[in-house]
Formats: structure tokens, C-alpha cells, sequence
């Protein structure tokens, strides 16, 4: 059956990007922007001076918003119109129900500069409103880069989030969360990990990190990513990271989220470059299951052991990503019928010559000296709070240490590739730091690639989104943008020789 011009406006409608009240902008086109649709604002309103900084303060939070998302093919944002959705909380700040929406929203849908609609509430759905930038104000949206667009220092960093419900969609074959943010208390703690977040935003701010892919591949990606999340489509802006709590204790979760690496298909992260260097990953070596170990003891790990293999026939490292899978089952479920149930949904076994059952009961006989560590759920969330303080631990040092920025994917890290070995030797020292054992790094996929390989050197055209990205990075922070473009740099044979070199950009 053809999908109707409503079912499609629908399906636009349900992956709107989410207004964001900590967008910001130091660029002098957005606030000209501002400042032209206050005006046209206040004459339409018949409004004197008495409010101008309120009006001027939200609506630069509309524009900012707007101009983040003029790029991408879904421009809709969503916010709330009642009251409730303008509570103030360390999440929400900055917009009130009196000035956004009844001044600012109602005048722009009124004078045909805001496409909107109106949000429901129905027994089997709701949807928020919807807004999209229209006529002229498009117009002029449309001038403007979504590079200029960057956060707040002063949002919140920290969250404490939870899941109020869940269940497992058969349609997408994925699990769908409802998920609620709490407020707490401040501490030293908190206040010590939001000032270490600052100075890691910072870093970001000031690096380019880009991904050396062709413009016909962007698309491709898109494309992936849109069955993974129908909301998500790739924005370089969105790099800067936010800790997760699963608990006001601050002692489970913590790991780091929100940086566009970390959503991208693993086969693309080699194609990741910082400051226009090629790049490579570094992992701890089953790590969650190497700190078990630790609990009972055994400090480290024989080299030859490999916590996600089975001895089967046929085992290939096609199956250590589902085996891996299957471990974490073991240590976020409280029962083994949860267990079960999540390897069985996730179809974990499929590749596997074993049922579902059969496959978890050959993982927890691998690991029979921590088997009675397994189903306590808590343990999972216990395991994330270490591995994100490991991560805090080596992101922190690489800048202290090496002024270098290294990119976090829970465990693993993505470095450039003349600060591998001293990423590797901060990654050792953080283990001992907070296990009190050693561990090993995985450098099995480490491998030097040469962005030309495959190319004739004039082939650089085939990169303008790549271009484009490192020009505007290039205008912001007033580097030298008349350099002939060419492809990233990479890392000589030699990498193994302590005497590194920083490559800068």
C-alpha cells in the first residue's frame, strides 16, 4: 500500500530533533538574526522595551536551535506548549511558557515565519508540537552555518537517568526504553567530574574531528544509521559529552555519551581522523570480564585466555562480538531466565551450532571461577561506574600530559596515531589505578591505513563534505585556511620509536 502524503508527514513529524535550551553562539550572523526577528516581534505585538531581554534571551534559543538542524533533510524541532514542559530543573532552563510561547511562537506561526503542529495526547500515543522555520525566516536560517552552533559550559553535564519502563519491540527488534531524569544533591564529587567534563568539552570545542569518507558514502551512512534510530542522522556538532548516572549514589553507570563517533558504525570509526590525522583504537582486552577476576583474586589474565571464545568447532572471531554480548547478558540480568530471554530476543545463538540456553550455559562454564558473580544486575552498573572513571582517568592525562585529545567509546579509545603508545601506557597505568591489576591492550586492529590508497592524487574533490567541515573548523578558530587541501596524515612505519611527533592542524 502507497504511504499517503499524511503518513509521511507523520513519519517526519516523529523523528523531530529535540529543542535544546543550552544552544548557543558567539558567530555575529546569529545574533544580527536575533535581533532583526525581535524587532519584527515587538511591531507585531505593539510591544514596548520593558521585556526585550527576556524575548531576546529565549528567542536566541529558538534561533540557535533552528540553524542546528537548516542542513539536515528532517528540519522539524519539538518542544512542549503547557506548562509543565517549562519547569525549571538542572536539565531545563532558560525558556517560559509565557514569553516563548505565548510571545514569541504564537506571533512567528501568526506572521507565517513558523510551520507548527500542535501537539496530542491519545490512549495509545502522544507527540509534543512540532516547529519548523518557514518563509523568510528560512531564508535567512538557511545563510547560516550549523558549525557556529556550539553548547553552553554552564548546561549540565552530569545526568542521572533511569529507566521508568521497558519492553522489546518485535517490529525493529530492538528494545524500547522510557527513560526519566533526576534531580540531586551536589557534592565534591559531582562538582569534581562536572569540572573535569568542562575542561573535556573544552578540548573538543578546540579540535577537529573529522571523517575521511567520500560525499557518496555520507549518504550511505545516513542511511545506516536511520535503521539503527530514525531520529539519529550524523551532525558533526554534536561532540561534546555528558556522563550518565544510573543513580543520585553517582556509584552506577557514568560512562561518557553523546559524541557522534560513538554512534557511527564500527567498520567506519578507522575513517575518524583528529586534527587531520588518521587515527587508531585502542581496547582493553575484556575488561568487565578481567575485573570479575580481580574480585576473586586472580589479578591478571593469562595472554592466551580470551574471556568472549568457546571451544567449539567452526568458532571464529565473527562470533567473539555475540559472545561478548552474551557476557554482558550475564552480568545486567538479576535471573537466567532474564538472561535467557535478551540472548534469545537478541538472536545471540543464530550463528552459533547451540540453543540459546545451550550457548549461555557453555559461557558461564568458561568463567566457573566468577560464575557466582553472574545475575546480579547491579554488578553491570557497579563494572560501568569503573570503566568510566578508567575513561575520565586517560582522557584527562592525554590532555594534561600530551595536550591531546583522545576520543572515548565506553572502553576502547580512538587516538591519532603518533600518541598510541602513550596512549597505551596511560591505559595501563589507569587499570592499576582503579582495579589494582594488569590488563591487556588490544592492539590486534591496529593498523596503519593511507587515506590516498586507492586514489590518484587529484581525487580530493571526492571529500567536499570532508573539506567543508575542516574549513569552517579552519575559519572559526582563525588557522590559516589557504593551505592546499589534501588528504589526512598519517603516521610513519616508524610509529613504535618513543620520539613522537604531534602532527598539528
Amino acid at each position: 500500500m502507497p504511504t499517503t502524503e499524511n503518513q509521511k508527514l507523520a513519519q517526519e513529524l516523529d523523528k523531530a530533533t529535540k529543542l535544546k535550551t543550552y544552544l548557543v553562539s558567539d558567530d555575529p550572523a546569529v545574533e544580527a538574526l536575533v535581533e532583526k526577528y525581535l524587532a519584527v516581534i515587538k511591531e507585531a505585538r505593539s510591544a514596548d522595551r520593558s521585556h526585550d531581554e527576556k524575548y531576546r534571551n529565549q528567542l536566541r534559543i529558538l534561533i540557535c536551535n533552528l540553524v542546528s538542524v537548516n542542513t539536515k533533510k528532517n528540519q522539524w524541532i519539538f518542544q512542549g506548549r503547557g506548562k509543565p514542559a517549562y519547569k525549571q530543573t538542572r536539565y531545563f532552563s532558560g525558556l517560559s511558557k509565557g514569553v516563548f510561547v505565548d510571545g514569541i511562537l504564537d506571533t512567528l506561526v501568526s506572521l507565517n515565519l513558523l510551520d507548527q503542529h500542535i501537539g496530542y495526547e491519545s490512549l495509545t500515543k502522544s507527540r509534543v508540537t512540532r516547529l519548523r522555520a518557514k518563509g523568510r525566516l528560512k531564508a535567512d536560517i538557511k545563510k547560516i552555518s550549523p558549525h557556529v552552533i556550539t553548547v553552553d559550559s554552564l548546561r549540565e553535564t552530569l545526568w542521572v537517568q533511569v529507566t521508568k519502563k521497558s519492553w522489546f519491540d518485535k517490529r525493529t527488534g530492538r528494545k524500547k526504553k522510557i527513560k526519566e531524569k533526576l534531580d540531586y544533591e551536589d557534592s565534591v564529587q559531582t562538582r569534581k567530574m562536572r569540572c573535569n567534563l568542562k575542561i573535556i568539552n573544552q578540548k573538543l570545542e578546540e579540535t577537529f574531528i573529522g571523517l575521511w569518507i567520500k560525499d557518496t558514502d555520507h549518504k550511505k551512512l545516513n542511511k545506516r544509521l536511520k535503521k539503527k534510530s530514525s531520529e539519529f542522522e550524523l551532525n558533526f556538532n554534536d561532540k561534546y559529552l555528558d556522563r550518565i548516572f544510573n543513580n543520585t549514589d553517582f556509584t552506577h553507570g557514568g560512562r561518557f555519551y553523546h559524541g557522534w563517533w560513538q554512534e557511527i558504525p564500527k567498520v567506519y570509526r578507522p575513517y575518524i581522523t583528529i586534527n587531520h590525522q588518521a587515527v587508531v583504537e585502542l581496547d582493553y582486552k575484556h575488561l568487565h570480564p578481567a575485573m570479575l577476576y580481580n574480585k576473586v583474586r586472580i589479578t591478571e589474565l593469562s595472554e592466551g585466555f580470551d574471556s568472549y571464545t568457546l571451544d567449539i568447532e567452526g568458532f571464529d572471531e565473527e562470533h567473539r562480538d555475540a559472545l561478548k554480548q552474551v557476557f554482558q547478558c550475564l552480568i545486567n540480568n538479576d535471573l537466567k531466565k532474564g538472561a535467557l530471554n535478551t540472548i534469545r530476543s537478541k538472536g545471540l545463538a543464530k550463528s552459533f551450532p547451540l540453543s540459546p540456553k545451550e550457548l549461555m550455559e557453555e559461557m558461564i562454564k568458561v568463567h566457573t571461577p566468577i560464575k557466582e558473580l553472574f545475575f546480579n544486575k547491579e554488578m553491570g552498573k557497579q563494572l560501568q561506574k569503573v570503566d568510566s572513571d578508567i575513561a575520565e582517568y586517560c582522557i584527562l592525562e592525554m590532555i594534561n600530559k600530551h595536550n591531546v585529545l583522545i576520543l572515548p567509546v565506553h572502553d576502547s579509545f580512538i587516538v591519532q596515531q603518533d600518541m598510541v603508545k602513550h596512549l597505551e601506557k596511560v591505559m595501563i597505568e589507569a587499570y592499576s589505578k582503579f582495579v589494582k591489576g594488569n590488563v591487556l591492550i588490544d592492539e590486534k586492529g591496529f593498523k596503519l591505513w593511507h587515506p590516498y590508497e586507492g586514489l590518484n592524487h587529484d581525487d580530493v574533490y571526492l571529500y567536499e563534505k570532508y573539506q567543508g567541515q575542516a574549513l569552517l573548523y579552519r575559519k572559526r578558530f582563525n588557522k590559516d585556511g589557504n593551505e592546499p587541501f589534501l588528504a589526512p596524515d598519517v603516521f610513519p612505519d616508524s610509529y613504535k620509536d618513543n620520539n613522537h611527533c604531534l602532527v598539528e592542524f
